[in-house]
């Protein structure tokens, strides 16, 4: 079972805190990526929505990159930042599992979890097939995914980012 066939089981949303896969598109990128560059869409794919006001993750297709598993998973806020996010799905995959949205701002990309935090409705079922597919456990801190990502593609894609989007600084 796949993670589509595992969020259709379950309902979107149920994963993972305000997660949902969607159908890729670029239309997930409107009003948050705003880029008549060709060259720009041209090299991200949009595929879900990471948090309750509209942000969107996306596959990068960096430069250096020929496997789409390997690409970073950058996102948009939807109140303005875009970030990397994870170096590769599977670190994404494993950031899902803290099962948290991400907090996004111009300037970081956060995740935190309050004492009130209740685990989303269907969280064990994805933990349990992050398990059974990949050998992966819940992630307890997700800090250090994010943390590695930027490190490695931060800078580049910044600079993407600047030159494919009128008022985008670096």
């Amino acid at each position: 079972m796949g993670l589509w066939d595992l969020q259709e089981t379950h309902g979107p949303e149920s994963l993972a805190e305000c997660f949902f896969l969607q159908p890729v598109g670029q239309e997930n990128l409107e009003g948050l990526a705003e880029s008549d560059d060709e060259a720009f869409h041209g090299k991200l794919i949009p595929f879900a929505a990471v948090d309750g006001t509209g942000s969107q993750a996306a596959f990068w297709l960096a430069a250096s990159v020929t496997n789409l598993s390997e690409a970073p998973v950058v996102v948009f806020g939807s109140e303005g930042g875009a970030h990397v996010l994870a170096s590769h799905l599977k670190d994404w995959l494993h950031l899902l599992s803290f099962d948290s949205e991400p907090m996004i701002d111009w300037e970081s990309v956060d995740y935190y979890k309050d004492d009130t935090f209740e685990p989303s409705h269907s969280a064990g079922a994805y933990q349990q097939w992050l398990d059974e597919t990949l050998g992966l456990s819940p992630l307890h801190d997700p800090e250090p995914i994010v943390e590695r990502a930027q490190s490695k593609w931060g800078d580049a894609f910044a600079a993407f980012m600047a030159a494919h989007v009128e008022g985008y600084d670096e």
